[in-house]
């Protein structure tokens, strides 16, 4: 078998269906065979410095920066596909540039005057074709970043009430809030206060409001609006415990809300829209494949459908070679992780037992890759930076993650955005380790 690697400037990631190599191809790829070992650039960090900073990067015009310096390079040295940031119009705090994954308008690829500007952080929408364009003229696939699971940025205020809302403290304790209304952004028209050339009907017609959403999360509060279901997901048992006539609730609200506006995937509209709007991103930037973010929070018949759907649309399209599509469902228990792999979405045990398995464990049914999470883990255990399991030894590595599992659905991966210092999930590998990681990575064969 054949497998993936996939890099970025501090991460490398291997989709495990394929068999490692460690001889990079050179020059323009030209042939099929070319993609059965494939490796991935992460083309992106969290810090990149806005494109206005005094002192910006070489990348702050990211995807100049691409078309213009580096796509060249980037084939010289293996790579088969590239990974970039997400390239909607993000939520903008005080004209600040957002990194993406806060999602205000999905079809604004910088094309429109919203959020303070025309411009995402990365550049405009023709400079963002051009770098695929470029990349694509050497052969190389590229993947969007999808983030179907949450928006934020509506210029209009409602009033909302709630049927549930709980309140994560300072000090990690968690309070219940009393029922009642909170003050939510939740009509979406892309139209802004003034009129300055936004979007509105322009690709869509798809007007967001608040049945289109489950609930909320704002500065540690949780809500649950009223009328809504959280949605198909997982429980998971690793949060901070309320009292016990609550701690369910709570749990199963923080395991579907994570940041902004919960996205209602189990509305079949919201899914409509969320499966034509990726098809328009193919059609309109020429992606190869997704990145796909937050699934772990996501309603998981929606995960499969979606996946499903955009397999049967590239293949139509003509992109069934080198089509890579991966989801990050973070979660660090490689048996879990792999039974949400495996898994039906009409399973009905959203709540993982020792020894619960695909047969009874709600899952996505290998739609699609995962991220390796429990590996980079592991990577963290050897680097002694983390004593929950006391695991000291690459050579015990090969019996260990989703891809001892699950070798053909794995990415495996060493750090990534998330993973650095500063961020929510900070787990970083120190560089003697990493080197290490690098080469169990690409080296091991499953």
């Amino acid at each position: 078998m054949s497998k993936i690697r996939i890099l970025i400037p501090i991460l490398l990631l291997i989709y495990s269906e394929y068999t490692y190599s460690t001889v990079p191809y050179k020059g323009r790829l030209e042939s099929i065979n070319a993609y059965e070992n494939p490796v991935i650039l992460q083309a992106f960090d969290w810090y990149i410095k806005d494109p206005d900073h005094v002192n910006p990067d070489p990348e702050s015009n990211l995807w100049q920066f691409i078309a213009k310096t580096k796509a060249a390079e980037i084939a010289e040295d293996g790579f088969t596909h590239v990974w970039l940031p997400p390239t909607g119009k993000a939520f903008s705090l005080d004209n600040s540039y957002n990194v993406g994954y806060a999602i205000y308008d999905h079809y604004d690829l910088g094309e429109f005057n919203q959020m303070g500007r025309v411009r995402t952080k990365y550049g405009t929408k023709e400079e963002l074709i051009a770098a695929v364009d470029k990349l694509h003229s050497y052969g190389i696939k590229v993947l969007a970043d999808v983030v179907m699971n949450q928006m934020m940025g509506t210029d209009q205020v409602s009033e909302i009430p709630f049927e549930y809302a709980f309140k994560v403290n300072n000090d990690a304790s968690v309070e219940e809030l009393s029922r009642g209304t909170v003050t939510s952004y939740v009509n979406f028209n892309f139209r802004n206060k003034v009129d300055v050339s936004p979007r509105g009907d322009t690709y869509s017609n798809f007007h967001w409001n608040k049945d289109d959403f489950v609930g909320m999360e704002n500065y540690g509060a949780y809500y649950l609006f009223q009328g809504q279901k959280l949605g198909n997901v997982n429980y998971f048992g690793d949060l901070v415990h309320m009292p016990a006539q609550d701690q369910d609730l709570y749990k199963f609200l923080r395991s579907d809300i994570i940041l902004g506006l919960d996205i209602n995937l189990a509305n079949i509209e919201v899914q409509n829209e969320m499966i034509r709007w990726s098809q328009w991103l193919v059609r309109t930037v020429g992606f190869d494949g997704f990145r796909v973010d937050a699934i772990r929070h996501m309603d998981i018949p929606f995960v499969k459908r979606w996946a499903e759907s955009m397999k049967s649309f590239m293949e139509k399209a003509g992109k069934r070679t080198g089509l890579i599509i991966f989801g990050e469902a973070w979660d660090g228990w490689a048996e879990r992780l792999n039974s949400y792999l495996q898994g039906l979405p009409q399973n009905n045990n959203h709540i993982y037992t020792e020894g619960a398995g695909p047969n009874n464990y709600c899952g996505i049914n290998r739609s699609m890759s995962l991220l390796d999470v429990p590996l980079h883990y592991d990577f963290q255990k050897i680097a002694k930076q983390n004593n929950s399991y006391p695991i000291t030894r690459i050579k015990d590595l090969p019996s260990r993650g989703l891809v001892a599992n699950n070798p053909n659905y794995a990415i495996t991966f060493v750090d990534n955005h998330d993973t650095i210092p500063t961020q929510q999930l900070e787990s970083y590998i120190p560089v003697h380790t990493k080197l290490q990681s690098y080469a169990f990575t690409l080296l091991n064969e499953y």
